[in-house]
């Protein structure tokens, strides 16, 4: 084998990682212990970030049913406009914000 082609051997127990060899952690439950130790502190800071993202994941799935309702309900009103109608007696205002 060329210099360039070498196999290289990984010690035991472990593999490479981006920045080199990844070793297992030899007390697993004692290493995940520390960890959440460590992360104690940043316990309400997890939870807001969790919140918003469900919170967002929801406004996701509901925000167009709800922006195409209130699309349908202006669109109720355009003839009444082209007709030469003001936008207040035209457009049912208060199902838009009902619905909004």
């Amino acid at each position: 084998m060329s210099e360039n082609t070498e196999k290289r051997q990984m010690p035991m127990g472990g593999r490479r990682g981006m920045g080199g060899v990844v070793e297992k952690p030899k007390n697993f439950k004692a290493t995940w212990a520390k960890l959440i130790e460590y992360s104690k502190s940043y316990v309400p800071a997890i939870i807001i970030a969790l919140l918003a993202a469900a919170i967002g994941t929801l406004l996701q799935i509901v925000g167009p049913d709800k922006l195409k309702d209130m699309t349908n309900e202006i669109a109720k009103g355009l003839p009444a406009l082209i007709n030469g109608k003001p936008i207040i007696g035209s457009i049912d205002m208060n199902a838009v914000i009902n619905i909004a």
